[in-house]
């Protein structure tokens, strides 16, 4: 079932002497038929809907009726190119990780769309976009340290305590701290941001799911790991 709504015609006066299929309304893919501005959905016998997929809700004027299911529609323009927002058409040019729509900073351009989900399949505090200001943080990519303040941003710690969290960069002070201890920072279950991933030592060892550099956290296993062999050895020797 479509779950359909009729668009709002604007002006006709928009397509007083203009010829069919003359663009309109670029904002909602209006074409004049008939001395009439009217949507491109109108024009196919089919009401503007809301697409399953985020992000081709987002980017494309989605149609359907109770026989066709609400998808992009096609073929909107007069030179035969689908319809698109501004904002995504930007993305065919630009590179990965540049935002893309200045209603929302969650969207950047991935694989030449505008998308809010970037961090669909990445890693707790992956960098997801081009600046490495933000990152994904509970599936969202964000930037915790400017939504905190505008005078902090995304910063990378040295010291090895903090270097597997989320650390901001305070401005005024010069400083790169922890953002959990320092400011409060944490994901949607109160712990720190983890950088997983991110290299953390000299042997360029990784940052784990635990907020720890690779080694560290193995370290408390190996004296279970020594004790273990030794009580197996007792027990053969006896």
């Amino acid at each position: 079932m479509c779950s359909c709504r009729q668009h709002k015609h604007t002006s006709n006066r928009q397509c007083a002497g203009l010829p069919d299929l003359t663009i309109c309304d670029p904002t909602q893919a209006g074409l004049c038929l008939n001395q009439t501005c009217s949507s491109a959905c109108a024009i196919r016998q089919m009401l503007h809907c809301n697409c399953p997929s985020e992000d081709d809700n987002h980017c494309y004027l989605c149609c359907g009726n109770t026989q066709n299911p609400c998808q992009p529609a096609h073929v909107y323009r007069p030179n035969g190119e689908r319809w698109e927002r501004e904002a995504c058409r930007r993305c065919h040019d630009l590179p990965d990780g540049v935002p893309c729509d200045d209603k929302s900073d969650r969207r950047i351009c991935l694989n030449k769309k505008c998308t809010a989900n970037a961090c669909l399949n990445q890693p707790e505090g992956a960098y997801c976009d081009l600046r490495k200001t933000r990152l994904c943080v509970d599936s969202d990519c964000r930037d915790p340290c400017r939504e905190h303040s505008s005078m902090l941003t995304t910063c990378e710690c040295d010291g090895q305590k903090s270097r597997c969290e989320l650390c901001c960069y305070d401005f005024r002070s010069k400083q790169c701290e922890s953002a959990f201890r320092k400011y409060g920072i944490r994901n949607k279950d109160g712990r720190p941001v983890a950088r997983i991933g991110l290299s953390c030592n000299r042997k360029q060892e990784q940052c784990n799911m635990y907020g720890r550099c690779a080694s560290s956290a193995l370290r408390p296993f190996w004296p279970m790991v020594a004790f273990a062999c030794v009580a197996y050895a007792l027990l053969c020797f006896r």
